[in-house]
């Protein structure tokens, strides 16, 4: 289906909907958010089911699964999670990127308290590990992470939200509509593949040209089709398509202002092709076809053929808007063209005649005279720059005639120069002779217009010249006296030359000084130490960075002593070694003291008295990177550290997540709320340890004797992150569920209890204060809750007791065996005081809790009809224990 279709599908569905009144989700939904059911609790179900509703914290009747504040933030989530995807593959999750946009278009990332990378970090803690989608479950959590992060409210956040509705189509292009994408108009496979009716084929009206009539030929038509069929050296009589929309754009058919929109180019190639397909399969259509042509074209604008043809025989001539192209001689001269495209035009050349000059000039005179010398020169040219003598190349022969000064810009220029060379040398040769260049130097004469001799004597009276750079004297390579080893011997140079040359031997820098001693300066070696340990030193080896250092942090240089004498002196005490000791340092010291004028004490004293500086940038710090209690796994075990847990709340993997209940956030709110001005850090949207406390006091919590203060405080440092002191609402989820193990109720009665006595009300919470009544009223209600707990388990085992004696008394008359009652077993059953329950405590002996003990005391409608059935089976005397006592 097109996007249109699907748009009306989801209209009408959404309409239906509304006129049906009821826009809940379906029973199929509660798996995926909503108000939650608990496997474990039937009575909660079977409240639902009986209709039975709850009080909200604001008063009004808690309304059935799916719907509230939850509701409506499911239908965006269902938005979000499926906008861009097609009805066949719409899903229940939502992967990163609909996450992101979500926070995007609603307004929580605001990019200060929370940004894109906060955004991603979200989502990544609520969606399950080794997943890429979370589900509303999650979502919610998400939401509520976000809003502990802006410090609002989730009732607050989830109405705006719910305010925003769907998402947003930014920066998308709408497609076009493209008719051969329409599954309308899919043919064969394609059709069959999606599942459409194969449409017949259409047949051609073959004989439609027969019903045309072809009207008379107007001589101006006729001048029209021969003047733009012969345009560009065509055919005159027969017309291309080109050709034909030429026609149909010079006389204002195509482009023009009175038929603009109704005919165009297209429908142009679509009556040329229409035409030429019935008779002329090459390509081009005739004056007949012409004529038929313009028919088609008056039909297809609307007007009468004798409008067309007016408007197609006013055309003068071809219009040409090409470009003239510049006059040139060797393409618009015909005359020039010699070989194939003189043959090619028809173009008569006459054969061209190569006179061998030197022929010529053997007949009638002889060869120019050798002047002494002058074989010595070309030579002389010939060799250099590394050449071979007796031949001489064009480069070499423009070099002779240059620095000879034979070369002018009016008499003999380089361009005649290269003519003569390429006349005398010989035909497939690159250098000319001896003799080929007298030559050159009498043609050279004939073409400056002097004489043979006059060339000779200017060209004896030069010789080459070298213009390069003249390298400066370098005693160790023009001196060859400094030749040693192998150079020497490539060179010949003499043995008393060399053995001439006695070096002068430098006596050893030790000479002459005596060996300083650290006796004068204690601390010198543990400073030494410092220096060679500083920057994952070993302690001891120093390198020159090392000694560079020392030297500027002790203060070492000055105008007398500067890092580049600092540098000598290493390289001397070293001795080609890169490492030093510590009584090579001892003697570097002593020399640094020969430069600065002072003596081995005052130095070593210096450097005694100064520990290394460190003048690097000071990291911030990192709690991941410095604090290596942190460090677990590889890290931990690379460092020596004990393993320890990768997740601190690792207890959570192995439970389920707690699902939200309609209404519970209101009940976190109203305690942030309530407690935002408090020193513990409670704020809107996160939770501290006091309102923790308030929250359990006043849900009648601490009346249980397994539930106190410290338990609260270790409940609520559990699920609290390292080194936090509030909570948000996911961890808020995750305390109430550790709350209701320890009481041993199931997380679903704790939650509905919470909305029973109000406690999502704001102006109540604040209100309520240390209330002992209504902390009263909250235990009496955990007493109720009790009862009718062990009221469900006796009507379970009850019935369990039946089915066992139907069981027992149908195998005995199957067997043909009296049928008697089973022996029962004892019935599991709570060890009850006289008052209450153990699990709750008196408090203060209030008339409320008694009221409620002795309501505590009556037996319910199951328990009472277990125990007169127990009673009818005692008076048989077939129920006795194991030791004769009866069974209750």
């Amino acid at each position: 289906p097109t996007m249109s279709n699907y748009d009306a599908i989801l209209a009408e569905a959404e309409s239906n909907r509304a006129a049906a009144g009821d826009l809940e989700r379906s029973d199929d939904d509660d798996d995926r958010g909503g108000f939650p059911s608990f496997p474990d609790n039937d009575s909660l179900n079977a409240s639902f089911d009986g209709g039975a509703s709850f009080r909200s914290p604001g008063g009004t009747k808690l309304r059935k699964r799916g719907s509230g504040a939850l509701a409506s933030l499911r239908d965006v989530f269902a938005e979000f999670a499926n906008f861009g995807v097609r009805g066949d593959e719409r899903s229940d999750t939502m992967d990163g990127s609909k996450w992101a946009k979500f926070c995007r278009e609603t307004g929580l990332q605001d990019g200060r308290r929370v940004d894109s990378t906060s955004v991603d970090i979200i989502f990544s803690k609520v969606k399950p590990r080794s997943e890429r989608r979370i589900t509303f479950e999650e979502f919610k959590d998400a939401v509520a992470m976000v809003a502990e992060m802006r410090g609002e409210r989730f009732r607050d956040i989830s109405d705006r939200v719910s305010r925003v509705g769907g998402p947003q189509q930014q920066g998308t292009t709408r497609a076009e509509y493209v008719k051969f994408a329409d599954p309308s108009n899919f043919t064969g496979a394609y059709a069959a593949n999606l599942g459409f009716e194969i449409k017949p084929r259409a047949k051609a009206d073959l004989a439609w040209r027969s019903k045309v009539a072809v009207p008379q030929i107007d001589e101006r038509v006729k001048r029209v089709f021969h003047e733009f069929c012969a345009f560009g050296q065509g055919n005159p009589s027969q017309m291309e398509s080109k050709t034909f929309v030429k026609i149909m754009r010079d006389c204002g058919l195509i482009g023009g202002g009175t038929w603009r929109g109704r005919f165009d180019q297209t429908a142009a190639d679509l009556i040329f092709a229409r035409v030429k397909a019935t008779r002329h399969p090459d390509r081009h259509i005739g004056l007949e076809d012409f004529v038929v042509a313009l028919v088609l074209v008056a039909e297809e604008v609307g007007e009468p053929y004798s409008v067309i043809a007016d408007v197609v025989g006013a055309v003068e001539h071809p219009s040409c808007s090409g470009t003239v192209g510049e006059y040139n001689r060797f393409h618009d001269d015909k005359d020039t063209y010699t070989g194939a495209y003189a043959a090619h035009f028809g173009v008569q050349k006459l054969p061209r005649e190569h006179k061998e000059w030197r022929e010529e000039h053997k007949k009638t005179e002889r060869a120019p005279p050798d002047v002494p010398g002058l074989k010595a020169m070309f030579n002389a040219f010939c060799t250099f720059g590394g050449g071979a003598p007796g031949a001489m190349d064009n480069v070499k022969w423009i070099k002779c005639v240059r620095d000879s000064g034979l070369l002018s810009q009016t008499t003999f220029s380089q361009t005649e120069a290269d003519l003569v060379f390429a006349r005398v040398k010989t035909k497939g040769e690159r250098k000319i002779s001896y003799l080929e260049f007298r030559w050159a130097c009498a043609l050279c004469a004939e073409t400056s217009g002097t004489t043979y001799d006059a060339v000779v004597e200017t060209v004896l009276s030069g010789g080459p010249i070298s213009t390069g750079t003249r390298a400066e004297y370098n005693k160790f390579h023009d001196d060859q006296s400094t030749y040693t080893g192998a150079y020497a011997v490539l060179h010949h140079v003499p043995d008393e030359l060399r053995a001439s040359k006695v070096r002068f031997q430098k006596p050893h820098w030790k000479q002459g000084r005596a060996r300083p001693s650290d006796a004068d300066v204690p601390g010198l070696r543990q400073q030494y130490q410092s220096y060679t340990s500083f920057a994952a030193g070993n302690g001891v080896d120093m390198n020159i960075k090392v000694w560079a250092k020392l030297v500027n942090d002790t203060g070492l240089i000055g105008k007398k002593f500067n890092m580049t004498s600092a540098d000598i002196i290493f390289a001397k005490v070293a001795e080609g070694n890169k490492l030093l000791q510590y009584r090579d340092f001892l003697w570097m010291l002593a020399l640094c003291a020969e430069e600065r004028g002072e003596s081995f004490q005052q130095v070593a004293q210096r450097v005694a008295t100064h520990a290394p500086a460190s003048s690097g940038t000071q990291a911030e710090f990192v709690l991941w990177h410095d604090d290596k209690s942190t460090f677990t796994g590889a890290h931990a075990a690379r460092f020596g550290l004990q393993q320890r847990i990768t997740d601190r709340k690792g207890w959570k993997h192995e439970r389920p997540r707690p699902i939200s209940v309609d209404g519970v956030e209101n009940v976190f709110d109203a305690y942030c709320a309530a407690h935002a001005e408090g020193e513990d850090g409670t704020k809107l949207g996160s939770m501290g340890a006091t309102a923790w406390e308030h929250l359990c006091r006043d849900a009648g919590l601490f009346g249980f004797q397994e539930f106190s203060k410290t338990a609260a405080r270790e409940v609520f440092e559990s699920v609290a992150n390292p080194g936090a002191t509030v909570i948000g609402y996911v961890d808020f989820k995750w305390a109430l569920d550790l709350s209701a193990e320890k009481v041993s109720v199931t997380y679903g009665d704790l939650c509905l209890t919470l909305l029973e006595l109000g406690l999502g009300d704001e102006d109540a919470t604040r209100e309520r204060g240390d209330d002992d009544e209504k902390i009263a009223a909250a235990e009496n209600k955990w007493r109720a809750v009790e009862a009718e707990h062990r009221e469900r388990e006796m009507a379970a085992e009850m019935d369990r007791q039946r089915r066992l004696a139907e069981t027992r008394r149908r195998r005995l008359e199957s067997a043909g065996l009296p049928s008697a009652p089973p022996a029962s077993p004892p019935t599991p059953s709570r060890a009850r005081s006289q008052q209450a329950s153990p699990r709750v405590s008196m408090n203060n002996g209030s008339n409320a809790d008694a009221d409620a003990n002795q309501t505590m005391d009556e037996d319910g409608p199951a328990m009472k009809e277990l125990k007169d059935y127990a009673a009818d089976d005692n008076a048989g005397g077939e129920f006795r224990g194991g030791d004769g006592q009866e069974v209750a």
